[in-house]
């Protein structure tokens, strides 16, 4: 049962499609001539060949501002330089993913490229049957539980410690019930997670034909213990009679 590393943005850049939106926050600054700006929608301007806000633009004096920009933009992001986090699965074209950076600017500068990080954390959970499983096996639920598995929290771009998680009562998405037998050799749960610092196991509880079926994934097995934002990782689990 390894849970295994891995980086999920390559070491390279892929540009934001141009056919979605992104989200502007600027930070309230009084004493530099700022008024904040909370989720102000962005497009493509395909003339201009630049993201900007829309319906309004934002103008920046000589003094640099706090900027956030985010992707994809939500109209739900309702609370003052916040965006809020649900963990959840992760749909198979990534609509639930949120990519977020923060910067500085002023109205000097040019040609600004910015790199959107991940905030979530993400664990893909591959089960399937021991050789020595000989009947079929129907899966109808799944959980995860830990001292630091949140179902919720908010991220602040602006903020030294961005993340504020919910009390932690745990995960347990609704699942699609599913059948391993010889014709489905494995099933998967990919989730996006709340990132946090282990102090515990997380465990495992996956519904088998009717019974909870338990596994701990000790801290040990993700680097540093942590659960990291932008880092995926992959539990492979074993059904065994």
């Amino acid at each position: 049962m390894p849970a295994d590393e891995t980086v999920t943005r390559a070491a390279g850049t892929t540009a934001y499609p141009t056919s979605k939106f992104i989200g502007f926050f600027v930070k309230a600054d009084a004493t530099n001539g700022y008024t904040a700006c909370n989720n102000r929608k962005g497009e493509y301007n395909t003339t201009r060949k630049l993201w900007l806000p829309t319906p309004d633009s934002i103008w920046l004096n000589n003094h640099d501002a706090d900027i956030a920009v985010y992707a994809p933009y939500d109209a739900a992001h309702t609370t003052a330089a916040t965006l809020n986090l649900t963990a959840a699965l992760r749909p198979t074209d990534g609509s639930k993913d949120i990519w977020c950076k923060h910067f500085v600017a002023n109205n000097q500068s040019k040609n600004l490229a910015v790199t959107l990080e991940h905030l979530y954390t993400r664990l893909t959970v591959v089960v399937s049957r021991d050789a020595n499983y000989k009947s079929d096996a129907n899966l109808t639920a799944f959980a995860l539980k830990g001292n630091e598995i949140s179902p919720s929290a908010t991220y602040k771009p602006f903020e030294t410690v961005p993340y504020t998680n919910s009390p932690t009562t745990g995960l347990a998405p609704a699942v699609t019930a599913q059948t391993l037998d010889a014709s489905t050799a494995s099933a998967t749960y990919d989730l996006l997670l709340i990132p946090a610092t282990l102090t515990g196991d997380i465990t495992l509880t996956q519904t088998v034909d009717g019974k909870k079926m338990q596994v701990k994934i000790a801290k040990e097995r993700f680097a540093a213990g942590k659960l990291e934002a932008g880092k995926q990782y992959n539990v492979n689990l074993k059904l065994k009679p």
